[in-house]
């Protein structure tokens, strides 16, 4: 049996979920929802299935979205522990190229 038309459409579908999340990206809303009801006619996946779900949402207007900022920022302490590590470790440690 040929698997190559199988593939092909597998590939295809793969091809037009990407350019659907490009569309998001560029806010073109249609092109994103026509891109991914091609992708699930060659092939349904939870991604696609989800993706059209989001992209079929009316718009928000995000001015009206309140920003929630961190209460402290663990990553720059965690950040710190490693280059204090790194430090103790001398060259060899993983940021020493840093």
């Amino acid at each position: 049996m040929d698997h190559g038309l199988l593939l092909a459409a597998e590939q295809g579908a793969e091809r037009l979920v990407r350019q659907a999340i490009a569309d998001l990206a560029r806010d073109d809303q249609e092109a994103a929802i026509q891109a991914l009801q091609r992708s699930l006619a060659l092939r349904r996946t939870p991604l696609a299935q989800h993706l059209l779900a989001f992209a079929s949402l009316p718009p928000r207007d995000l001015s009206e979205v309140p920003v929630k900022t961190a209460p402290n920022e663990p990553t720059f302490d965690a950040l710190d522990d490693l280059q204090d590590r790194d430090d103790a470790l001398g060259e060899h440690g993983p940021t020493a190229a840093l």
